[in-house]
């Protein structure tokens, strides 16, 4: 090697493999690889398990309500999911939706909850599509949807009604989005029974939840 091309900046990191005749040279974060292309390969080869990681998961979700309006629902999703990486792109062109949301995550199930959360924010009507698939989603939001009606029985014994009207509240919004109408009215009646203090009728309608939830079964052609 000529002593020329022996002089790397003070504090570089010299990396290599048995098979590359000369190192690669790292600085801080800044890989210096060579242009030829068949060696920029073999470099990078050996170098590239140094930038693997835990991978993003994406969902989009189009809306047919403008930005302005949709910042507040935004806002009150980061406030209850400050990890998210939340992004909107307004769509002046297309006829179909107003805006891009996109919610990114490494954890997917921080994720799916992200996702429930704003669907149940958002009005019904408002909600075009949500990419991945919904059916995608579908299974952890049933996992979900059993989790919270076994914590309204629990609010109700506990006589704490405004936990079970949230909880209806939730339901009633998110589940038309997943394509589960039925589940949607008992939310509505599970938040109107606990808004009215009607313990009994709440009684009932979470029963009904526990049982709807049991014989809900996932299935996609």
């Amino acid at each position: 090697m000529r002593p020329g091309m022996a002089e790397v900046p003070e504090g570089a990191e010299l990396t290599a493999d048995g098979e590359l005749v000369f190192p690669a040279v790292v600085v801080r974060n800044i890989y210096i690889l060579p242009g030829v292309p068949e060696i920029f390969r073999q470099k990078f080869d050996a170098l590239k398990e140094r930038f693997r990681d835990a991978p993003f998961h994406l969902c989009c979700v189009y809306v047919s309500m403008g930005e302005g309006t949709l910042a507040d629902h935004l806002n009150a999703l980061l406030v209850g999911h400050p990890d998210l990486l939340l992004g909107s792109y307004p769509e002046f062109s297309n006829p179909e939706y107003k805006v891009k949301v996109t919610l990114e995550s490494k954890d997917r199930g921080y994720l799916d909850d992200a996702v429930t959360d704003l669907l149940a924010r958002l009005p019904q009507d408002a909600v075009v599509r949500v990419d991945p698939r919904i059916a995608d989603l579908v299974p952890r939001f049933v996992q979900n949807a059993r989790r919270d009606a076994a914590q309204a029985r629990a609010a109700l014994e506990a006589r704490d009604l405004d936990r079970v009207r949230s909880i209806g509240h939730t339901l009633r919004g998110s589940a038309s989005s997943y394509g589960f109408d039925t589940l949607a009215r008992l939310g509505a009646l599970l938040e109107h029974a606990a808004r009215n203090e009607d313990v009994d009728s709440a009684r009932r309608v979470a029963m009904r939840l526990v049982d709807y939830l049991a014989r809900v079964e996932t299935r996609f052609d």
